[in-house]
Parts: structure tokens; C-alpha cells; sequence
């Protein structure tokens, strides 16, 4: 699965993801700094992207998701600080590699990545908010 880390996460995040099942690339290495997000999801298509990793939480719509076949990872955690959310991408690969079939066959997913502290109505751990098929 061909993923794209936002550039509001840093890129050092790659690491965290099973090379074998998910291509991970950067806004550096594709050259996409400051793209607004209409053009970030044509980008993506483009380029044969699934999903993007975000800590954009207005990112996209679930229409706009399924228009593009994205799935959309929301990192949520209290902190910015690599030491908060290396534990979260930790999670979000290990999701994924269990359930790479299903994600790879649908269209397009929000889930969200949460630490459990910044919104007390969502406990820490792995969400899917929204599941297209």
C-alpha cells in the first residue's frame, strides 16, 4: 500500500512502517510542500497514492475520500513531540499489516490514531470512523 506522510508530521515517521507492505513517501521527497489540499488529493490519485497520514483534522471529506480511493490516518495526540506520537504510528503499522487486505480492497477509510487525551469522548487506540467499500 502506497501511503503519504503529510508534511505536518515529520518525516522521520517513515521509519515506523513495514517497508514489504507500505511504500511510504514524504512531502519532501515528492516535492510537495505548501500544496493546498484540493491539489494534494489530485496529486495523490495521480500518483497512485491509498492513503495519507495527517494530523490535519479537516483535511478531507469522506466524499472527497471516496471520489479518490484515500484512506485518511488522523494522528490525534496531546503532544507534537516525536516521543508522543512515535507510539501512535507504532499502532497505526501494526493495524495496518493485520489488516492490510481490507484496506487494500476498499475504497477509502477515516480513522483516526489517538492518544485518548485530547478528546475525552475517544479512548486511546485505533478508530474507523468511516469505511467505504
Amino acid at each position: 500500500m502506497k501511503l503519504y506522510l503529510d508534511e505536518n508530521l515529520s518525516p522521520k515517521y517513515r521509519h515506523a512502517f513495514d517497508s514489504e507492505r507500505m511504500q511510504l513517501f514524504t512531502y519532501q521527497f515528492m516535492g510537495w510542500q505548501g500544496k493546498k489540499n484540493g491539489e494534494l488529493l489530485r496529486l495523490l490519485s495521480i500518483h497512485g497514492f491509498r492513503g495519507v497520514i495527517t494530523s490535519d483534522q479537516s483535511m478531507y471529506s469522506n466524499n472527497q475520500l471516496s471520489q479518490h480511493r484515500l484512506h485518511f490516518f488522523l494522528i490525534h495526540s496531546a503532544s507534537d513531540t516525536s516521543s508522543a506520537r512515535m507510539p501512535l504510528m507504532d499502532s497505526l503499522n501494526d493495524y495496518l499489516l493485520k489488516s492490510y487486505e481490507k484496506f487494500d480492497s476498499a475504497t477509502s477509510s477515516r480513522v483516526v490514531v489517538t492518544d485518548g487525551v485530547v478528546d475525552k469522548n475517544m479512548s486511546e487506540g485505533i478508530h474507523v470512523l468511516y469505511f467505504g467499500e
